[in-house]
């Protein structure tokens, strides 16, 4: 969708400055396509079928990655169908991945709603940073804020976080207790 195409450019710049692979995954979920007819609530619209919207996508993301260019529409493409944040969590993990870029769409609140729940569980899921980059994106961070329990693994992620900035940016480390 366009909302990956912030995703698209920051993986460019994160793979042209630290010479690394970019490997691309989009999951079709059928569960996600159920749309419900207002004027008939108990039929729903039937999706495509999973062939037909896995081709649709591929295509389309295709397309996105020629638009990125300086080598993106080289990038290997894996198309899967399944509960997003488990296919992007085993498909991670198979691959070795040391971060996971995605795109995060703002379109409206309920998508919005569906996005944190996903990225809430696909994090869960993973002990690699997670970066959800707004469509807009077009440049690496100058600021990021890191929540931290000053356990191993969030002063790891602290330190990946420093390393997707630029030289001279800003990183705040946040640690919030009960009172």
């Amino acid at each position: 969708t366009p909302a990956g195409a912030g995703a698209l450019r920051m993986a460019q710049r994160l793979a042209e400055r630290e010479g690394a692979r970019v490997e691309v995954l989009a999951v079709h979920d059928p569960a996600a396509l159920r749309v419900v007819r207002a004027d008939d609530p108990t039929t729903s619209i039937r999706p495509p079928a999973a062939e037909v919207a896995v081709r649709t996508l591929r295509e389309q993301i295709r397309a996105q990655l020629q638009q990125i260019g300086r080598g993106a529409e080289e990038w290997p493409l894996t198309v899967q169908v399944g509960g997003v944040a488990r296919m992007i969590a085993s498909h991670s993990v198979d691959s070795g991945a040391s971060r996971v870029i995605l795109g995060l769409n703002q379109a409206d609140a309920a998508q919005r709603w569906l996005a944190r729940e996903m990225l809430l569980d696909l994090i869960r899921r993973l002990s690699v940073p997670v970066l959800a980059i707004p469509p807009g994106y077009t440049e690496l961070p100058r600021s990021v804020i890191v929540a931290v329990d000053f356990s191993k693994y969030s002063l790891e992620i602290a330190r990946e976080a420093l390393e997707d900035l630029e030289p001279g940016a800003q990183l705040h480390l946040i640690n919030v207790t009960a009172a």
